[in-house]
Formats: structure tokens, sequence, C-alpha cells
């Protein structure tokens, strides 16, 4: 709209922009379960990869928000690193209400890591490890500041 309410999500990092290492860009369906319609995974026979990007913001603590899939047919397992420090690690486990297979609007969810120290341009990775038929997918990262900073 025109004040820019929609569309413009100015800490939001898509993964399929961000430097891949394993893994691939790939069609989301519904196209609404995706932001931009698209997400990452990893393919075929790749079973481990990671995304690369920078922080673009001021130094400060912030509230990372990585949504990705949790599908029914494997556990995923991702780490979260700022400047080649683990900040967290994660299965993807969660019992979703309606389970599925597939990369889509059932099985996307989101982890938060609260209080993450910052500095300008650092360097920030997501290691994911695919199980089964679930494929480590991302979709992207949201980087916003911690309340009370």
């Amino acid at each position: 709209d025109e004040n820019k309410r929609v569309g413009n999500y100015p800490y939001r990092y898509e993964a399929e922009d961000m430097r891949r290492v394993g893994y691939q860009v790939t069609g989301i369906n519904p196209w609404e379960a995706g932001s931009g319609s698209q997400a990452v995974q990893l393919m075929g026979e790749v079973s481990t990869g990671s995304l690369n990007f920078r922080h673009a913001g001021p130094p400060g603590r912030y509230d990372v928000h990585v949504r990705y899939f949790d599908e029914e047919d494997g556990v995923s397992q991702f780490k979260l690193f700022v400047a080649d420090r683990r900040v967290d690690q994660w299965p993807a486990d969660n019992r979703l209400p309606t389970p599925t297979t597939s990369a889509d609007a059932h099985s996307s969810t989101r982890r938060t890591i609260h209080g993450v120290k910052l500095g300008q341009a650092e360097a920030i990775r997501i290691e994911g490890v695919a199980d089964g038929g679930e494929r480590a997918g991302i979709d992207y990262v949201e980087i916003v500041p911690s309340p009370g900073d």
C-alpha cells in the first residue's frame, strides 16, 4: 500500500538470497506458505549444508527468528552460528497439529533465539542436516531488536 506496510520486511533475510552451500532453491506449494513462494532445501543425496549472510543492522542485542519446515518424515538438525560461535541448535521434531511430509503451510514453524549479541556486519551461519525425507528446509531469518534494547 502507499504506507509501505505490505511486502516491507526490513529485518528479513530470505534464505534463497543467502550464500548457500549444499542448499538449493525450491518452490513452495501453496505459494503463500513460503515467503516469496520459495525456500531452500537440501536436495537429492545432499544431507548437510549451510546458509551464510551478514547482519545489516547496528551492533546490539537481537532476537533471531528462523522460519523453517518441520515435516513428519524425519528429524532434521539445525545450528545457528554468529562469527563461528554456536549460539543455538535444535532438532526439527515438533508435533504439529496437521502432520505432513511436505514443506508447506502445515510444516512451517519458527525457532526464536533471544538476546543474541550482534556486531555490525557480523557473519551469521545456519547449518542444516537432513534426515529421511525431511530436507532441512529454511524459508527466512528475521533479526529484530530484543525488547528493552
